[in-house]
């Protein structure tokens, strides 16, 4: 299962900002998400996510988050059956 960091090109932050004006856009490495996560297809980190927000996610969130986890185990399991 994948963990998420801190995007380090970025300080977590989501954005990179410009050496002489204000304007920011979001890092190309982290996709403006301020962190890394080590599974390249990303699976896992609907559970990871709730790991790390724990009681303290937001209801809407944690719902939203239980309910894409519940997705993804359930095609994990259809993906299973599909093999030879």
């Amino acid at each position: 299962m994948g963990g998420l960091s801190p995007c380090p090109f970025c300080d977590g932050r989501g954005l990179v900002t410009f050496e002489r004006a204000p304007e920011v856009e979001p890092c190309t490495e982290c996709r403006g998400s301020g962190r890394l996560y080590t599974d390249a297809e990303y699976r896992g980190v609907f559970d990871a996510l709730l790991r790390e927000k724990g009681i303290f996610a937001d209801r809407d969130l944690r719902l939203l988050l239980l309910g894409l986890s519940a997705l993804e185990r359930r095609l994990s399991e259809l993906e299973a059956k599909l093999r030879p």
